[in-house]
């Protein structure tokens, strides 16, 4: 389960952030999790919470949004959504020459952490 190990990563990631920011304190995050990134939504949904128990934000919300894989056509110069992930082949005009648009990211789409003027107001 690599999951683990990405789930401490991220963490770490977002410590170094939230540290950069100077803000005292996470509240919820957001993820962008490509269908074709590697990485098992259900796994990570596991992970996470035991690796956020540990952290400088325990109670931090998890939002972990799956993109689709989305195809790319050189010849026709068109955007699709993969139906079939066995075939790479554009459904508009059948070319094969396609490249993957979307779905292998695995990105940190958006942070809510509290206001420092917040955290000091009593």
């Amino acid at each position: 389960m690599h999951e683990l190990a990405i789930a401490t990563a991220l963490v770490e990631q977002l410590e170094g952030i939230l540290k950069q920011e100077g803000s005292p304190r996470l509240l919820s995050f957001t993820l962008e999790l490509g269908e074709w990134s590697g990485i098992e939504k259900d796994a990570l949904e596991f992970a996470l919470p035991l690796v956020l128990e540990n952290s400088s934000f325990p109670g931090a919300k998890v939002i972990i949004n799956k993109i689709p894989v989305e195809i790319f056509c050189q010849h026709c110069r068109r955007s699709a959504p993969l139906d079939d992930q066995y075939v790479l082949k554009c459904p508009f005009c059948g070319s094969e020459e396609v490249l993957l648009a979307k779905g292998k990211d695995f990105i940190i789409k958006a942070l809510e952490i509290e206001d420092r003027e917040e955290a000091t107001c009593v």
